[in-house]
């Protein structure tokens, strides 16, 4: 089973997810994984048996490469096994992020999708978004810091095993 992921963020959080999916994915020997940046992604993905696509969420949104790739390729992964995941520090609003980054059909037609947590990192931010970072952090005053979710990303791996493997 041939498995790619693609992802799209600005601080490294989106890109680590990645690459902790794939190490559990790979666990099962019959599955071989790809990571690629959005960016980077083949020019065909048909060649392969399910496509996960990752975003960091910032004010809401997907990021924006991530955004265009699923504008450009809705029909394409529309017909394709695909499934989801996000990264931010709102774990609870996930749901509303998929509807709004992936629209209702993407969103009905996901073989997955979940939110793996996110990091507030300060030291990988500048200007203007360091001062967001440091204004939202101040709402973890009383709970955890956002962090990333290793058993979201397990869950989601087997789910998406169990689901490409029928």
């Amino acid at each position: 089973m041939k498995i790619i992921i693609l992802h799209a963020g600005k601080t490294g959080t989106t890109e680590k997810c990645a690459g902790l999916l794939a190490a559990e994915l790979c666990k099962n020997e019959n599955v071989e994984c790809e990571v690629y940046p959005v960016l980077r992604a083949p020019a065909s993905l048909s060649g392969y048996d399910a496509i996960v696509l990752g975003s960091a969420v910032r004010m809401g949104m997907f990021h924006k490469d991530m955004s265009s790739f699923i504008k450009n390729n809705a029909a394409m992964l529309l017909r394709s096994p695909a499934a989801y995941y996000c990264c931010c520090g709102f774990p609870d609003r996930a749901e509303e992020f998929f509807e709004a980054g992936l629209g209702h059909a993407l969103r009905s037609h996901a073989l997955a999708a979940a939110c793996f947590g996110g990091e507030m990192d300060l030291s990988k931010q500048k200007g203007f978004e360091k001062l967001i970072v440091r204004m939202v952090g101040t709402q973890f005053k009383d709970k955890p810091a956002p962090a990333i979710d290793e058993a979201a990303i397990a869950q989601f791996a087997e789910k998406l095993y169990e689901k490409v493997s029928l």
